[in-house]
């Protein structure tokens, strides 16, 4: 999840119901989904894809699905 939309390279936009839900119980409004990539800093051929991606306007951090992530990109 991310509240930057600059940082979703292939995005579209999201017109369902779905919120995401934060600790005060509170709703926040999905925009878009998307997905995006960046290059390792261990190693300038490895390439980390980032799916599924949701941009949440409102949110204040960038959240990353550790699972999702290791999913993605086939590493354990």
């Amino acid at each position: 999840m991310t509240g930057e939309s600059q940082h979703i390279k292939l995005f579209a936009h999201f017109d369902g119901p779905d919120q995401i839900f934060i600790g005060n119980g509170e709703g926040l409004h999905i925009s878009s989904t998307g997905s995006s990539s960046f290059v390792s800093p261990y190693g300038f051929h490895i390439t980390f894809k980032l799916n599924k991606l949701l941009h949440v306007p409102s949110i204040s951090k960038n959240l990353l699905s550790v699972s999702q992530f290791a999913w993605d990109n086939s590493v354990f």
